[in-house]
């Protein structure tokens, strides 16, 4: 069945009711590695579905400068909270450069990083010494006004992603799929 509208009733549909058109043909943008956060901790399916997740993670750290999800890996276990007596700890945006190393790949943590005021390197990073290398930049050297130090670790070329070296004192770290997490997104999915 067809329904046949005039020129004026159309213009009254666009114009007074303000209906947005584009509003149905917008996908749901899902961040970045949620797929991954998703397949490490089964029971936020249970909670939401990844596009409500990715909005939530939105809401965490709304005026970070590092909106991505990154993942940390550990040969001595999956992280519950941030410990701030470690000086600097190194994140990737990218799955892949995180299961490339069998130490890394041991145990792995998502997080959402709230990051203020960022260094971008376009230098591959590494812990070195910026005297002697000065090919590299190395993090644990850069001016205390730096929170994070973003850009490519050596090595990491072929994989793609970014991988960002933040001040554990100074950067709050939110840990994804932990038990606070998880309430978190159920109160967010419940608003």
């Amino acid at each position: 069945m067809k329904i046949l509208i005039t020129e004026t009733q159309f213009d009254y549909i666009i114009n007074e009711m303000k209906f947005d058109f584009k509003s149905l043909f917008k996908k749901d943008k899902i961040k970045d590695g949620v797929g991954y956060v998703f397949a490490m901790h089964p029971k936020l399916s249970d909670i939401g579905t990844p596009s409500q997740y990715s909005k939530y993670l939105d809401s965490i750290y709304p005026s970070s400068k590092f909106k991505n999800i990154v993942f940390h890996g550990s040969l001595k276990g999956k992280f519950e909270k941030m410990d701030k007596q470690y000086y600097m700890t190194y994140w990737t945006t990218s799955w892949d450069y995180l299961m490339s190393s069998p130490i890394w790949a041991s145990y792995q943590t998502a997080a959402i990083l709230n990051v203020k005021n960022p260094l971008y390197s376009d230098k591959p990073m590494g812990d070195v010494d910026p005297d002697l290398t000065p090919q590299y930049m190395a993090p644990r050297y850069t001016p205390e006004k730096y929170d994070a130090v973003i850009g490519i670790d050596s090595g990491q070329e072929s994989y793609g992603g970014l991988t960002i070296a933040v001040r554990n004192k100074i950067v709050d770290v939110h840990i994804l799929g932990t038990k606070d997490d998880m309430e978190g997104f159920k109160k967010f999915v419940k608003r």
